[in-house]
């Protein structure tokens, strides 16, 4: 819901960097289920690297999360670069992440996951 607030819809080009971590895979699908394209990014680049894959790949808005220096300091950086094509910014990273934030079984349940036998179907059923 937030990336569609801040305007991410069909065929919008978000960049995604971040460590491995759940809200990594749920905001990709979110990106998914919006219609826009996820340029996944390599969070160890620095800000000229990045700022030419955002201005290569048509890049408006950025997801991030554990980037390799101080977030705060890097994208307070980022957003003062003169060819900066990014409109928006949502961090994905926090204390709490997106799975802590809901009940266990909400995620899975928005999935649309088909109906299981065996082991998976006790799981299921608490769905």
């Amino acid at each position: 819901k937030e990336l569609a607030k801040m305007g991410v819809m069909h065929g919008s080009h978000v960049g995604l960097s971040s460590q491995n971590s759940i809200n990594f895979v749920i905001a990709f699908f979110a990106i998914q289920k919006l219609g826009a394209f996820s340029q996944l990014i390599n969070n160890q680049l620095k800000i000229d690297e990045l700022l030419r894959l955002f201005n290569s790949g048509d890049v408006e808005y950025f997801c991030y999360g554990d980037l390799n220096e101080n977030v705060d300091t890097f994208i307070n950086e980022l957003k003062s670069c003169d060819n900066n094509p990014i409109k928006e910014y949502y961090s994905i990273s926090s204390s709490i992440d997106f799975k802590t934030k809901t009940d266990k079984y909400e995620v899975a349940k928005n999935l649309n996951l088909p109906k299981v036998d065996g082991d998976m179907a006790d799981l299921q059923d608490g769905l």
